[in-house]
């Protein structure tokens, strides 16, 4: 067993990852991966189709949304990119200890190798249509429900998400009526 793993295991995390930053030794990082997990994350999407307007006219475009999702990011350990995950492992330890005032955003994580994402919940916002860009009132279209009339064909198949690099993945900001996050919603681990 490496010198690594021992202190992993005995859970000497800094001592770990200061001992793989100062190792000159490309052969260190072999196979090791560090895996980061964030719950109940909000990514927002754009969902996609055609629209029956009340003219009787159709158009394409798209409505906004949100999804709450359980994301998982794999990341093959380098000299490269250790000081960035050190980094956000500290942060993360930090918010498991119940630390306040911590944000972890998604254009901060380095490259990753695998992501996972398993949806617990969406709902797309019927308030506002979108078309090249451009904010439809909802009085053109609205009366009765446009999903239970078929009178919108976009469905979960046709989302995209085009704001992730914007995305939050842990918040332990203290709000008016209390934090975005759970501590126990983020965690790390090497496999």
């Amino acid at each position: 067993m490496s010198k690594v793993e021992q202190l992993i295991q005995s859970k000497q995390f800094e001592e770990a990852f200061e001992l793989l930053r100062t190792l000159d030794d490309p052969n260190v990082y072999k196979d090791l991966n560090l895996v980061m997990c964030f719950n109940d994350v909000v990514r927002e999407y754009d969902e996609y189709g055609s629209l029956e307007f009340l003219d009787g006219s159709t158009k394409d475009g798209y409505f906004q949304g949100a999804s709450e999702e359980d994301i998982t990011y794999t990341f093959e350990l380098n000299s490269d990119n250790i000081n960035v995950i050190i980094n956000i492992v500290k942060k993360i330890e930090e918010i498991k200890k119940g630390k306040k005032n911590i944000i972890i955003k998604y254009n901060e994580l380095p490259e990753f190798i695998d992501e996972y994402y398993d949806s617990n919940s969406y709902e797309t916002f019927g308030n506002t249509f979108h078309i090249k860009g451009l904010k439809i009132d909802e009085k053109l279209y609205s009366s009765n429900d446009i999903y239970d009339s078929g009178r919108w064909d976009g469905d979960y198949s046709s989302q995209q998400y085009d704001y992730d690099d914007e995305m939050i993945l842990a918040d332990t900001t203290e709000r008016e009526f209390g934090t975005m996050s759970s501590p126990s919603s983020v965690d790390w681990y090497f496999e």
